[in-house]
């Protein structure tokens, strides 16, 4: 009898890294979350949606675009049910590609979103290269705006901007009542973290959060 043990994503995923293989996590995951979409459609469930973050490898990876849009037509849900997450750090990347990818994947009915923004350098230009539907502003910018004012003051401009740009502000991270009392007063449209839940296995999350 074989003695199984979980290991974190700090284990795996930088040898799947070194080896170009990432791609294959994220893909699987997309597929089970098409999984997860189709099952509540079928048993008649109220659905919201769900998003999947892709790396920055897999973006690169040849063979993308081909494997969603079997994905896509093998489980014919709303493509609107699944957004797609990408990192600040795309701005790296070569702009011929990032774009033909993401117009690719817009084409198929998916909605598109700027993961960690304000992580790294907060590359301005990538809100005007890309057609993101939203962008999410990283937790990293938000820890110190309940004592400063600094924090406050640039976490207030960055979601105006982003609303001004016609882009969707999301702020992620968010562990305290003040933290959200501080951001209803901003341009931010959604906030998501530990505050409201944490994550939770697929069926505690439908009782949880769905289920009415």
């Amino acid at each position: 009898m074989m003695n199984w043990a979980l290991s974190g994503p700090g284990m795996f995923i930088p040898v799947l890294e070194h080896y170009n293989l990432v791609h294959m996590i994220d893909l699987f995951v997309l597929d089970e979350v098409f999984r997860y979409q189709k099952e509540q459609i079928r048993e008649g469930h109220r659905t919201v949606p769900i998003s999947v973050n892709f790396s920055k490898m897999t973006i690169m990876y040849p063979e993308l675009i081909e494997k969603v849009t079997q994905m896509v037509q093998k489980y014919d849900i709303p493509v609107e049910l699944i957004h797609i997450e990408v990192t600040e750090t795309v701005g790296d990347m070569d702009h011929v590609l990032i774009e033909n990818v993401a117009n690719s994947l817009k084409e198929l009915g998916f909605r598109l979103s700027m993961d960690d923004f304000g992580s790294h350098y907060s590359n301005l230009a990538v809100l005007i290269q890309y057609d993101f539907d939203s962008a999410k502003i990283d937790r990293s910018m938000v820890t110190e705006i309940t004592n400063n004012r600094k924090s406050r003051i640039l976490l207030d401009y960055m979601t105006s901007m982003i609303n001004d740009l016609g882009i969707h502000c999301i702020v992620e991270g968010i562990e305290t009542k003040e933290q959200v009392d501080i951001l209803k007063k901003t341009k931010a449209e959604m906030i998501q973290g530990f505050y409201f839940g944490k994550p939770v296995p697929k069926e505690k999350f439908y009782e949880a959060f769905i289920a009415e």
